[in-house]
């Protein structure tokens, strides 16, 4: 593949992981528009184009953004606590797919001590990954297909309910993180508002309420086509879209596990 049609292809790979790298779009849109402007001045570099070569480029430039801890982190749980390097690390092997040993390359340490800083990194996450999903689905074939991408990305399914039947009397094991899966075509607006969130689907009104506070983790709602990202400390909306391939859902999920408090 040409260098142009890699950055066409990973552009929006880059800016995702820049921005979540330093903490704010702007400075990871700058940071990733600088790094490709100087790319096609200077001309194709004679190595084959690859994605993991433009992450490198990318990441180098970013390097000088990352000596302050960006305010924007505050709301975002134990994700703050991590330091820059391990942070990148995360991004590059959980959220992008990358072995350990290429990202260390991305990031310019040794491979020793990339896995060293991810160990450390999942210490802080022992109890998310992998994920304990609790899945909620419009119906039996749509909750099989998103069975099969989640067990792919290495997290296990606990159960798996119809929306709108009641939840079942038998006790249901807490999951770490609970997924509901509407209708691509679901259109109807988003409020703002856990508890109508909650609400507007009758398995997961039911599901608040028999786990009650044993539940802590994260909600992600995939419907419609409307991004809203977090509705508030708990709870995401993604388009249904986000989970049509595996790695559209891991992406999916590791947000949510990584950045929910």
């Amino acid at each position: 593949m040409m260098w142009s049609d890699e950055i066409e292809t990973n552009l929006h790979r880059l800016r995702r992981y820049a921005a979540l790298a330093s903490g704010t779009v702007s400075v990871g849109d700058n940071v990733v528009n600088s790094a490709v402007e100087l790319l096609l001045a200077e001309g194709p570099p004679d190595e084959p184009a690859s994605a993991a070569k433009l992450f490198e480029r990318v990441d180098r430039a970013l390097r000088a953004h990352l000596d302050q801890e960006p305010a924007s982190l505050s709301g975002f749980g134990r994700w703050q606590l991590l330091e820059p390097l391990e942070r990148r690390l995360v991004l590059l092997v959980v959220m992008e797919g990358f072995p350990t040993e290429t990202a260390a390359r991305i990031a310019g340490v040794p491979a020793s001590d990339a896995r060293a800083a991810l160990s450390r990194a999942r210490m802080r996450y022992v109890d998310r990954f992998p994920a304990r999903v609790g899945l909620v689905g419009v119906n039996t074939a749509v909750r099989e297909r998103v069975s099969v991408a989640v067990r792919k990305s290495g997290h296990r399914v606990l159960w798996s309910l119809e929306d709108g039947r009641p939840v079942p009397e038998s006790t249901l094991d807490v999951p770490n993180v609970i997924l509901l899966v509407g209708r691509a075509d679901d259109a109807s607006p988003v409020v703002a508002d856990r508890a109508a969130n909650y609400a507007q689907c009758s398995c997961l009104a039911g599901l608040r309420r028999d786990l009650g506070s044993t539940f802590t983790g994260p909600v992600v709602v995939a419907r419609g086509s409307e991004r809203r990202e977090r509705l508030d400390a708990r709870v995401w909306l993604v388009p249904v879209s986000d989970l049509a391939d595996d790695a559209g859902l891991r992406r999916t999920l590791s947000k949510a596990l990584l950045f929910t408090a």
